[in-house]
């Protein structure tokens, strides 16, 4: 597999090109541009839509960074499929599965997880939140909160504040707004960062409830202008949506 990467170059390029295309919003036509005229395809799309940018915006480097990785991501998951493929153990199929997830290949993560869920490994509590993370991703909020009640009957003393905040999502994403509120509220007590907090001030807001939701705003804009800059960045979309909310 190693000895053959230099002949998977391409196609790994003509991926990240292809998924640059679609995530950024580019033209319909890059994608048949691409996929269709594999070597050309490329070099027009670079030509015509990346070298512009990278040479006259003032972020050129990071779009340069964000092509770059997505065609690690691609290389990457390309490996563990080949690991899985080779030794099918649950450890490596885990693995892929992780990457799925990364790469948006949500149904596919969610096929993993369920071969995975075998054996000794029928309960196991940390795979069945990776199912129900991919099932969620995959837009299947019904199926994701099953998951995690068959999750929490099978392993009662199981702790995860991402799983935890995942069952309130899927309590809300299926319409159970009034659970959904019970459960943001218990998370905004201990969940690290804004995020639950944020999510219940949205709820709170689509419920009526405007005057709770801008003092739970109000409380987590407080904490993020306090706080270091790289604290500031690492939150900076919870930060920006709790300014935004606080003026709406």
């Amino acid at each position: 597999a190693v000895g053959g990467m230099p002949f998977l170059l391409p196609l790994l390029l003509q991926i990240g090109c292809a998924v640059h295309a679609g995530k950024t919003g580019r033209p319909f036509y890059w994608l048949y541009i691409i996929l269709l005229l594999p070597g050309i395809g490329i070099l027009a799309y670079i030509a015509v839509e990346l070298l512009p940018e990278w040479l006259g915006h003032p972020g050129s480097r990071r779009a340069a960074g964000k092509l770059g990785r997505l065609v690690e991501s691609e290389k990457l998951y390309i490996r563990l499929a080949d690991e899985a493929e080779m030794a099918p153990t649950v450890e490596n199929r885990l693995r892929l599965a992780e990457e799925c997830l990364a790469l948006g290949r949500c149904q596919e993560a969610a096929g993993i997880y369920h071969q995975c869920l075998q054996g000794i490994h029928a309960d196991d509590p940390d795979i069945m939140l990776g199912l129900a993370r991919a099932e969620f991703g995959a837009g299947e909020a019904a199926a994701a909160r099953a998951t995690l009640d068959r999750l929490r009957t099978a392993n009662p003393n199981y702790q995860s504040a991402e799983g935890h905040l995942l069952y309130a999502r899927a309590l809300e994403a299926v319409g159970e707004l009034r659970a959904a509120r019970e459960e943001y509220e218990a998370l905004a007590t201990y969940y690290p960062g804004p995020e639950a907090k944020c999510r219940y001030a949205l709820l709170l807001r689509n419920l009526g409830d405007t005057e709770k939701s801008a003092a739970v705003l109000a409380e987590v804009k407080r904490s993020l202008d306090r706080s270091p800059r790289h604290v500031r960045r690492r939150y900076t979309e919870w930060h920006a949506m709790a300014r935004e909310g606080l003026r709406g």
